[in-house]
């Protein structure tokens, strides 16, 4: 994978300061929201243009620190800021700063801090660009933006990105839902959008209620795209909208899910659910309808999750991998279960699922669907139905009455869920989520 700056160590915010976060947002209080205090290289104020502020962030020495005093910022458009070690750009000592949006492109070594979003970062490169970028954006607070993140890399994929520790809050769509339909411009409506982009990680971070998907694209290349430790939590608030979790509908490789939780909280519009965090959660497809079968779908690693009513369709609907590992996680309340399947592609291969848990699913359906040629193994598995004993399994737990160590969260006023949340007992081997995930 790609080269990582650890983030500063990091200590909840105070009583007062949680209050107000959840009174603004609407949801949950991220726990990431105090950073270690540099000393500023410069302060820069809002009364600058807009091509003011972003020419001194291009041309600040490398390794500087840009503070922005409190107050809210146009728009930026910082061109050329190539630098060989990081440009923080983060408040002020005690400040707080909103801005309209930041797009970044064909530069290097940036990182943005600490700053409140009412649009979100756009980091796409001229066509031509070969820059090295190393882009980090962390602790950030983003509130009812168009979109999030989006990496639209140019001649070479956008690479080495760290996002962590950011709270997303309603990412929406411009256009308002019409005759059943949803009108979605560029990358709205996502948390993520990765276009062309490769060597990302996105950690630690809570995505609360977005309104296309939450996270959208696979890895270009072999560097991978790394998701763990993050909360999906909302639901579905347009009936027209196909949330997922995470979508990837045109290839990828190396791409990992790993000790994520995924909740649904709320009435969704669907209808079909009393909590639905997504239409689908992961969602892995060879180019649209999982029908380009030319497009490369490999190594991919789906391990230690929790999803609890978190899909009103399939919690996992992977298609044709080459090298695909689902293990140790949880699906609990989704519509259809978890599924590794197949389209016009065929089956995938080399493929493991075993130490999986899925049960309470809402329709008549397996839990388990395992497509699969080659080099395959499907065992270990826990379901409530007869599925987690066929496509081969020496080892099942079928007609599983679900019990668990803990099934109570009040994320109003727990931050972290108690010990043993959906973590199974009483089972005769190990399987579902072993705990430890979400921020």
């Amino acid at each position: 994978m790609s080269r990582r700056i650890p983030i500063a160590a990091l200590v909840l915010a105070a009583a007062a300061a949680a209050s107000l976060l959840l009174a603004t947002c609407g949801g949950h209080a991220p726990a990431h929201v105090a950073r270690r205090a540099r000393a500023c290289t410069t302060t820069l104020t809002p009364a600058l243009s807009a091509t003011a502020i972003a020419g001194a962030i291009a041309s600040a020495r490398d390794g500087a620190n840009v503070c922005l005093a409190g107050g809210s910022y146009p728009p930026l458009h910082i061109l050329d800021a190539v630098h060989r070690s990081y440009v923080t750009v983060e408040p002020a000592s005690a400040a707080t700063v909103t801005v309209a949006g930041i797009e970044v492109s064909d530069s290097a070594y940036l990182r943005f801090q600490g700053l409140h979003m009412s649009e979100g970062f756009n980091m796409r490169d001229a066509a031509t660009s070969g820059a090295s970028h190393d882009y980090q954006l962390i602790d950030n607070t983003f509130e009812e933006p168009l979109y999030g993140v989006v990496l639209y890399g140019g001649t070479v994929p956008i690479k080495d990105v760290l996002i962590e520790g950011n709270y997303m809050h309603r990412v929406h769509l411009l256009r308002p839902e019409a005759h059943g339909r949803c009108f979605a411009g560029y990358a709205q409506g996502q948390d993520v959008t990765i276009f062309y982009a490769e060597g990302v990680t996105i950690a630690r971070n809570t995505f609360n209620e977005a309104a296309w998907h939450y996270l959208q694209g696979g890895s270009a290349g072999p560097e991978g795209v790394d998701v763990e430790h993050n909360l999906f939590e909302g639901r579905v608030t347009l009936a027209c909208s196909h949330l997922n979790l995470w979508q990837i509908w045109n290839g990828g490789e190396d791409d990992t899910f790993k000790d994520n939780t995924a909740l649904g909280v709320g009435v969704g519009a669907n209808g079909e659910r009393p909590q639905e965090a997504a239409t689908d959660g992961l969602i892995f497809e060879n180019g649209p309808a999982a029908a380009s079968c030319a497009t490369s779908m490999r190594d991919t690693v789906i391990t230690n999750n929790l999803f609890v009513d978190a899909a009103s369709s399939y919690e996992l609907q992977i298609y044709t991998t080459q090298g695909v590992t689902i293990e140790h996680n949880t699906v609990v309340g989704s519509q259809y279960g978890s599924g590794l399947l197949q389209a016009r592609c065929g089956p995938s291969s080399d493929a493991v699922m075993t130490h999986n848990i899925d049960v309470e699913n809402t329709r008549a359906s397996p839990a388990f669907d395992f497509q699969c040629a080659g080099s395959c193994l499907f065992d270990y598995n826990v379901s409530d139905d007869a599925s987690a004993g066929l496509f081969g399994a020496a080892h099942a737990r079928t007609d599983w009455t679900p019990s668990w160590g803990s099934s109570s969260w009040d994320r109003r006023t727990e931050v972290a869920p108690a010990p043993g949340f959906y973590v199974a007992s009483g089972l005769p081997f190990a399987a579902g989520y072993e705990g430890g995930g979400g921020p």
